[in-house]
């Protein structure tokens, strides 16, 4: 078991009630559980680190086989004046043309792939939204 230790940063940060505080005072404030001798005590499940890792590791390849069965991307080039290009996948749909667009930021190091995109996109066809995610510019990685 490990107990929480709350240190002042440097600077102080907006609180909700727009005064400025040590994130160590917000949390005593907003979360006193946390701030008076809390105890983090890991799961017995996957004590460690190199458990974590593995659970992490065999919770990414299930839904890594899950994803197979999520929509499929057509990609297109979007090409810039400067001669760089950056990829969009779009998530096929039915009637994609009539549903409004929605438009995914992977990210720096994110693709089409990633589980928080798609998570994004798998709600947002559900809701009726075209959607395409847009890669960082050079990241080819192909998709499914």
């Amino acid at each position: 078991m490990y107990e929480i230790e709350l240190f002042h940063a440097p600077e102080p940060m907006q609180s909700k009630d727009d005064k400025k505080k040590h994130l160590a005072n917000i949390i005593h404030d907003e979360c006193p559980s946390l701030a008076k001798g809390a105890k983090f005590q890991q799961t017995p499940f996957v004590p460690g680190g190199h458990a974590q890792t593995t659970f992490a590791f065999c919770g990414y390849y299930i839904y890594h086989v899950q994803s197979l069965l999520s929509p499929k991307f057509t990609r297109e080039i979007f090409k810039f004046s400067d001669g760089g290009t950056a990829p969009l996948d779009w998530a096929l749909c039915d009637d994609h043309d009539k549903r409004p667009i929605m438009t995914i930021l992977s990210g720096v190091t994110g693709t089409s792939n990633d589980f928080y995109v798609r998570k994004c996109y798998e709600e947002a066809i559900k809701h009726q939204y075209s959607t395409v995610v847009v890669q960082s510019r050079g990241c080819k990685q192909k998709t499914q």
